[in-house]
């Protein structure tokens, strides 16, 4: 039972730092009349920052660890598992147009810079559903289904990944 809560208590704020840095991405890219004048240079160092921290925690924690657990022991966890699979797709096939369209340039235009702030607004829309349909369903699935002794690996899983990845991942997100 302490296991399932520290892992569950560790995507929780994991989650929260994620939320926090969307919102953030969102409000420099929120007022459509700011956009010909957004700081791409500036825009793509916050959005690549977010898109490491997101991915790599999607790709740890959840497709690692706690997705191959769900697929073994619930069915029910069958849809909302392809659900995010779906929207992980989502999310990575925006990413290579967000970095070409935040590549730096002298001949940048107003066009560019709204098509850059579309994305990367995009993108943020697709982690927050991602976010949602891990907390509202995925989470409460696991916690229902999950016996301790799969949650103690989940959780010995989660240890692991903390101790081989560098601290700065998740650090410096809003800065």
């Amino acid at each position: 039972m302490l296991l399932s809560t520290c892992a569950l208590l560790i995507l929780r704020i994991e989650q929260t730092q994620q939320r926090a840095a969307i919102q953030h991405l969102l409000d420099c890219v929120a007022q459509p009349s700011h956009h010909a004048d957004v700081d791409c240079l500036e825009l793509a160092h916050r959005s690549e920052q977010l898109i490491r921290f997101a991915e790599s925690h999607h790709q740890l924690r959840l497709e690692n660890a706690l997705f191959p657990a769900l697929r073994a022991a619930a069915g029910e966890a069958g849809e909302p598992l392809r659900k995010l699979e779906r929207l992980g797709q989502s999310g990575l096939d925006i990413l290579p147009r967000i970095r070409s369209a935040l590549r730096s340039g002298a001949d940048r235009d107003a066009h560019q810079n709204v098509n850059a702030c579309a994305l990367v607004q995009a993108y943020c829309r697709n982690l927050l559903e991602r976010l949602a349909c891990e907390e509202d369903v995925l989470l409460p699935i696991a916690q229902r289904v999950l016996p301790s002794e799969v949650w103690f690996k989940v959780g010995a899983e989660f240890l692991k990944q903390d101790a081989q990845r560098p601290r700065a991942l998740g650090s410096g997100l809003l800065t």
